[in-house]
């Protein structure tokens, strides 16, 4: 996924749990080494979170990352994008820059990015779990279309799209890996540009910061 998406200026952020459980079954030796690798290609990371409604599991979670990461400012996005009313509250609390959990199932509601005291929720657009879902890849297509166009004809400035690396595997998810060939594609043929939270978020302070 890196040398794909390097080759057409993807500038990806790649999320890493640091707790088992939920499906996510790596320790965090692994995850050190493969933050290494990842860093190292020029990518930014971030967490792929599980605790998401107590304070104290939330902070742990955190402060693991920071210690393994070895850096101090980063975003988030929760396992299976679990929230509750005041999961990105406490989230900015414990001091995260960014969160991109916030999603709505059901592909209708497009939301523009937003602050939470300091960190910004930019919610979630397009994952290819639900847009794929019970479809064709044709069927699939046309419903990311819909959803960027949308997105477009509603003034947000950013388009977020959720790829699993793991379905980046032609011979066990032939659908999923075709629809991230074509994705690319397709937004490089149109003239969309590719950015990174880190980058947006000084977009946004710079042009956004009162408001939208």
């Amino acid at each position: 996924v890196m040398e794909t998406d390097r080759a057409n200026g993807i500038p990806s952020v790649f999320f890493f749990g640091v707790e088992r459980g939920l499906g996510m079954s790596y320790g965090k030796r692994k995850v050190k080494r493969y933050i290494s690798q990842v860093d190292k290609a020029g990518f930014d990371i971030g967490i792929h979170g599980i605790a998401y409604e107590e304070f104290e599991q939330m902070k742990k979670e955190h402060d693991a990352f920071e210690e393994i990461a070895g850096i101090s400012s980063f975003g988030i996005r929760m396992h299976y994008v679990r929230y509750v009313p005041d999961t990105f509250k406490k989230l900015a609390d414990i001091g995260y820059i960014y969160d991109t959990t916030e999603f709505d199932k059901s592909g209708k509601k497009i939301r523009k990015p937003y602050k939470v005291g300091n960190m910004w929720e930019f919610p979630l657009h397009i994952m290819d779990g639900y847009i794929l879902k019970n479809k064709s890849l044709d069927q699939g297509i046309i419903a990311t279309q819909r959803a960027i166009k949308q997105a477009e004809k509603e003034g947000a400035p950013y388009c977020t799209i959720l790829f699993h690396d793991y379905l980046y595997n032609k011979a066990c998810f032939p659908m999923e890996y075709n629809w991230y060939k074509w994705l690319i594609k397709y937004l490089t043929q149109n003239h969309y540009e590719f950015i990174s939270y880190n980058n947006a978020i000084k977009e946004l302070e710079e042009t956004y910061s009162d408001g939208f």
